[in-house]
């Protein structure tokens, strides 16, 4: 049963991930991004849009294939616990560093 509700909740997260992180990717979809609807035209001029917009789209992207890869063993019915613990522990673990990543690095800055 608890193999069940998580693949129900990570299939279509995964699958949701993916899609968004391909339209973000093509920088079509700036406005997906949080805070970027918030910025005034003075801040965006900062921000390398397009690098930042590639950077998310990577990140999601990365992160639909934890989810999507963890649905495999739940589905096996092997390492069920590993794999639940395991792979949210990964998710967490890209979506804080790649958010930190692109607020500290002067890569995603206008010069």
């Amino acid at each position: 049963m608890e193999n069940i509700v998580m693949i129900s909740l990570n299939l279509p997260s995964g699958i949701l991930c993916l899609l968004l992180g391909i339209v973000i990717r093509t920088g079509k979809a700036n406005f997906l991004i949080a805070g970027f609807n918030t910025m005034s035209e003075h801040e965006k001029a900062k921000w390398n849009m397009k690098a930042v917009s590639n950077f998310t789209g990577w990140l999601l992207i990365i992160s639909s294939l934890i989810l999507l890869v963890a649905c495999i063993p739940l589905l096996l019915g092997i390492f069920t616990t590993i794999a639940l613990y395991g792979s949210f522990g990964v998710f967490i673990v890209v979506v804080l560093t790649g958010a930190i990543y692109v607020n500290v690095s002067s890569r995603f800055k206008n010069k």
